[in-house]
């Protein structure tokens, strides 16, 4: 599977992790409370950097 490909299947479920650990979740929505907005390249860096969204992408086959 690609990056792109997990971000596209996982999308909501990156967004939500990626928020909640800016402290900056919108409870019971799939947006910043902020009003921030993710693109890919957050979501990749985050992915790389995150060992717990590094690992789920390692198990659902990404070549990181």
């Amino acid at each position: 599977m690609t990056m792109r490909d997990f971000i596209k299947n996982n999308k909501n479920e990156l967004d939500i992790a990626i928020y909640r650990a800016l402290g900056d979740w919108e409870q019971g929505t799939y947006h910043s409370a902020s009003g921030y907005k993710l693109n890919n390249d957050d979501r990749i860096e985050w992915i790389n950097n995150d060992e717990g969204l590094y690992r789920w992408a390692q198990m659902e086959g990404v070549r990181i």
